[in-house]
């Protein structure tokens, strides 16, 4: 995982740099092995392995337990949550899914979507979303009314 992450901070989005990376003494020192002593990082095979084990149900639970951190960041419930709610225009290149025309920016592109809270500015969750025209997205912050109030 940290291979992945390091390498994606790094610029290498793309899973088959790992075969041209897996040795590279700089990587293998921050992730936390020996540069000279210890095995090659992972290989493209087994960075998209890892990444397509992922389910929809594994990514659903990771989002609920980001607004169930939003949740506990409170001591005691706020007298108001003010949502923030902004798409934000991620420029793609290539043929990645997800990636559709849009119109108002004029490029192809992913629009993830961010959901923060106003008056504190903490972070909530964010939502990966197709590029096209974004339609609201409301389903998943329901978690956070059935918290603020209680039946």
């Amino acid at each position: 995982m940290r291979q992945r992450k390091y390498q994606i901070s790094c610029g290498y989005e793309d899973a088959d740099d790992c075969d041209h990376l897996r040795a590279d003494p700089a990587l293998k020192t921050a992730v936390g092995r020996d540069p000279a002593d210890d095995p090659d990082l992972g290989s493209q095979p087994t960075m998209t392995h890892l990444e397509n084990a992922v389910t929809a149900r594994d990514l659903l639970r990771l989002g609920y337990a980001f607004i169930d951190q939003f949740i506990a960041s409170y001591d005691a419930p706020p007298e108001v949550v003010v949502l923030d709610m902004d798409p934000t225009a991620d420029h793609a290149h290539g043929h990645q899914q997800l990636t559709f025309f849009n119109a108002y920016e004029d490029e192809y592109c992913f629009m993830p979507f961010h959901v923060y809270e106003s008056l504190s500015g903490k972070y909530i969750i964010s939502l990966l979303r197709a590029g096209k025209t974004p339609v609201p997205v409301v389903h998943s912050l329901g978690r956070l009314r059935a918290h603020a109030c209680p039946a």
